[in-house]
């Protein structure tokens, strides 16, 4: 697991933050990665940069710590201090549409 966190950091958001600051474009906030893992390696399907969509709803019950510090320390850019806290147990969302 922890090898497979470590492609994705360094082949989806290294060079997507790179990327922003080296357009001088500065991102504050949540940044969801839709990502399929493949043969290949990670691929990106897509990025949500809100609440509500299918892949939120089956992640936020696992954050253990409480929503708003979280947001409130990432308006103030202190996120760095805040440790996640996650539920280990999986969680699911069906959709029917």
């Amino acid at each position: 697991m922890i090898e497979r966190e470590q492609k994705i950091n360094n082949k989806i958001f290294q060079p997507l933050i790179s990327g922003l600051s080296n357009e001088g474009k500065k991102y504050v906030g949540m940044l969801y990665a839709g990502l399929m893992l493949t043969r290949k390696g990670p691929q990106v399907l897509e990025f949500n940069v809100r609440f509500g969509d299918p892949e939120t709803q089956a992640i936020l019950p696992r954050l253990k710590n409480d929503l708003t510090e979280v947001m409130l320390a990432t308006i103030g850019g202190n996120l760095d201090k805040v440790k996640l806290d996650w539920d280990s147990r999986h969680c699911i969302c069906v959709v029917i549409a």
